[in-house]
């Protein structure tokens, strides 16, 4: 069944979007990041989770996290030197209903950094002012980590701004530090 809306002039009807649409896919990606300077090493001996909300509705396409630590050449320090490990990645909404579930391997290693970008193999709908949960399972090695991390990020770009929260769950992850280094989304 169709309808047809009549507005009233100079009224802008909020029922029937004006601009174009195009594929979620092909939409401009934004990054954003929360933590103010990496750290390490920090146990993984268990699930990390973290709370986030946004003040408008995005896709969110992908999570950002710090890779295993990497012993500094020339310490006789407890570190890991280079391999490949897995990511368990779920991101659950307020009713703990399972909104994506997935697991990637990545290499790790002198030569790839201390943060690595898990994209999603579809983006997930985040509606505006609900409390969305990131869940990562132990990846049972010690970690780069975030500190001096922010609750609340603003992307000039988009607009959008996501807020953090902490869960009691969590084994070290909390708002002002941990596991999670940014979200990548669209708007």
């Amino acid at each position: 069944m169709l309808c047809i809306y009549n507005s009233h002039v100079g009224v802008i009807p909020k029922t029937f979007t004006s601009s174009l649409r195009g594929p979620v896919s092909k939409r401009k990606t934004y990054n954003i990041t929360r933590y103010g300077q990496i750290a390490g090493p920090m146990g993984t001996s268990g699930k990390q989770y973290l709370i986030f909300f946004s003040d408008r509705d995005i896709w969110l396409k992908g999570v950002v996290i710090f890779l295993p630590y990497v012993q500094p050449i020339g310490f006789n320090q407890f570190g890991n030197q280079q391999g490949f490990i897995s990511i368990r990645i779920r991101i659950m909404d307020d009713f703990n209903e399972e909104k994506i579930h997935e697991t990637k391997q990545t290499i790790y290693g002198p030569s790839n950094g201390q943060i690595w970008q898990m994209n999603f193999s579809k983006p997930v709908r985040v509606h505006s002012m609900r409390d969305y949960l990131i869940q990562m399972d132990s990846i049972g090695h010690p970690t780069y980590y975030g500190v001096n991390c922010k609750e609340s990020v603003i992307d000039k770009r988009s607009g959008v701004t996501i807020k953090f929260k902490n869960s009691k769950e969590s084994a070290g992850t909390n708002i002002n530090q941990g596991q999670f280094a940014g979200l990548s989304f669209s708007v």
